[in-house]
């Protein structure tokens, strides 16, 4: 991208690459094998033609999805939706029927031990240390 194609690579996000030609920016976001390209159509037509010469390269059209994000493109305005995702995620974890609410627990609800022992550490056999943070 940088030599061939005259991008410039981001300094905060590696998989970012932009060129600006004056007036324009173009933008390639790359993950793994999967580019999405932002910018006027002659831009970024161009530097796929670029990139082509040098390696494999299948052009799937205007993107509706990258990352599990649904890209919905109007004239001028794009708009960045992750329903699917969030719907995905909660099936995963059987959270299709949880409701928001503002405060999970009423103000003033005093939390109190359960166990009859103090020094008990807590046990839950089936708590999955890594499905808290993959939930979150």
């Amino acid at each position: 991208m940088v030599g061939t194609c005259g991008f410039t690579r981001s300094k905060d996000d590696h998989a970012e690459y932009l060129k600006n030609n004056g007036e324009d920016y173009c933008w390639v976001l790359i993950w793994v094998d999967d580019a999405l390209w932002v910018g006027p159509r002659t831009m970024v037509d161009e530097a796929k033609t670029l990139l082509a010469n040098q390696f494999p390269v299948t052009d799937l059209g205007r993107a509706y999805y990258f990352l599990g994000i649904e890209i919905i493109q109007q004239p001028r305005h794009i708009t960045l939706n992750q329903s699917a995702y969030i719907q995905k995620i909660l099936v995963r974890f059987k959270m299709t029927h949880a409701y928001t609410v503002s405060t999970p627990l009423a103000p003033g609800t005093k939390l109190e031990r359960t166990s009859t022992t103090q020094d008990a550490e807590f046990e839950d056999s089936d708590a999955d240390e890594k499905e808290y943070p993959s939930m979150i």
